[in-house]
């Protein structure tokens, strides 16, 4: 879109205070070959008509209907957040995970770094395969208003945000976990040690 129209600006939001999104959450660390990708959306993020919005929540920070009100065109690309209940007898008991849960804790995702599953009292796993196409309902109560017709585009966004007390993480914030995540993982001989909790994300990121 950006090479297509010069006069275009392009602004990413994502609930994460990191980007990225399954590159870094959904694809397993032995894959350096598909996350080598993230260099070529930082290329993307770094252009002066690209802006980066982390920590921003579609439906608690900002609402679809503002956004649409504020930008020509809204894009929605998000995957699922939640698990399909199978009805399977005992699929709640002890020491049963959904992918999405193992996969974002072995990732370091901040909603799954309590998991703890025991990978130690036994030497047998189960996995039960299914593919489902999920559909996240983003439908949630109306925010509240401001009193004023915001601005369109990123300007307005930006004013929304601030009126809502949102601690909006750009992308050169991500460069400071980057920085600091490679810095903890050359202590320990790893390309990088992942900052798994929201508070030391926004922590590192406000530096």
């Amino acid at each position: 879109m950006l090479k297509a129209n010069e006069k275009a600006e392009v602004d990413i939001m994502d609930r994460l205070p990191t980007p990225f999104g399954l590159v870094r959450s959904g694809v397993a660390p032995d894959h350096p070959e598909t996350k080598i990708v993230i260099n070529q959306f930082s290329r993307v993020a770094k252009n002066d008509r690209c802006m980066f919005f982390g920590n921003v929540n579609l439906g608690a920070s900002v609402s679809l209907k503002e956004l649409q009100d504020l930008y020509h065109v809204v894009v929605l690309a998000y995957g699922a957040e939640s698990d399909r209940v199978l009805g399977v007898p005992g699929e709640d008991l002890k020491g049963i995970y959904s992918a999405r849960e193992f996969v974002w804790w072995y990732n370091g995702h901040p909603d799954c770094r309590n998991l703890a599953p025991d990978l130690e009292s036994t030497d047998t796993a189960v996995i039960l395969g299914q593919v489902a196409s999920i559909m996240e309902d983003l439908a949630q109560g109306p925010l509240a208003s401001i009193s004023s017709m915001p601005k369109p585009g990123r300007e307005g966004l930006l004013e929304l945000l601030d009126d809502r007390k949102v601690t909006v993480l750009p992308f050169s914030a991500w460069e400071k976990i980057d920085s600091e995540e490679k810095q903890q993982g050359s202590l320990k001989h790893k390309p990088r040690e992942k900052l798994s909790s929201w508070q030391e994300l926004l922590k590192v990121g406000s530096e």
